[in-house]
C-alpha cells in the first residue's frame, strides 16, 4: 500500500529526503468533522510522547494529544514495552463513514518500507 500510494515499486529506492505517501484508515464515527487514525507504538527506553510525536513520528501529532487518547498511563512513568496509542488526526468527508488520509513521511537512510508501514500500522505486502 505504500510504495503504490508514493507510485513506486516495491524495490525502488528512494532519495534522500524524498516524501513517501503512507495510507492511513481515517474513521469518521457518526459523521464527525474530524477524527484519527490510531497509530499503536510500543514504548521503548528513553521513549517519552514528546520524543516520539516529534521525532519518530515527525510531528504528526501534539504530545498532548498522545496523552487524551490514553488517559489511564501516566506520561512521566512509561514502562518499556507498553503499548500506547498515538491519534494521527484527519479530517472526514461529509458523505463518508470512512475514508483514506495521506500522510507524508520524509524516508531516511535507515528505513525501509516495511518498517515504514509497520510504525503506521498499515498493511505492506511482503
Amino acid at each position: 500500500m505504500v510504495a503504490h500510494t508514493t507510485n513506486l515499486s516495491t524495490t525502488a529506492a528512494l532519495a534522500n529526503g524524498q516524501p513517501l505517501l503512507v495510507p492511513l484508515q481515517c474513521g469518521c464515527p457518526s459523521r464527525s468533522p474530524s477524527s484519527y487514525t490510531p497509530m499503536h507504538y510500543q514504548i521503548g527506553p528513553g521513549d517519552t510522547y514528546w520524543i516520539i510525536s516529534t521525532t519518530k513520528l515527525q510531528n504528526l501529532m501534539q504530545y498532548q494529544a498522545v496523552e487524551r487518547v490514553n488517559p489511564t498511563l501516566v506520561p512521566t512513568d512509561l514502562d518499556v514495552g507498553t503499548m500506547v496509542t498515538f491519534p494521527i488526526f484527519c479530517q472526514c468527508p461529509a458523505a463518508a463513514d470512512n475514508a483514506t488520509t495521506l500522510v507524508t513521511y520524509v524516508m531516511h537512510p535507515r528505513d525501509a518500507y516495511v518498517s515504514v508501514a509497520a510504525a503506521f500500522s498499515v498493511a505492506y505486502p511482503q
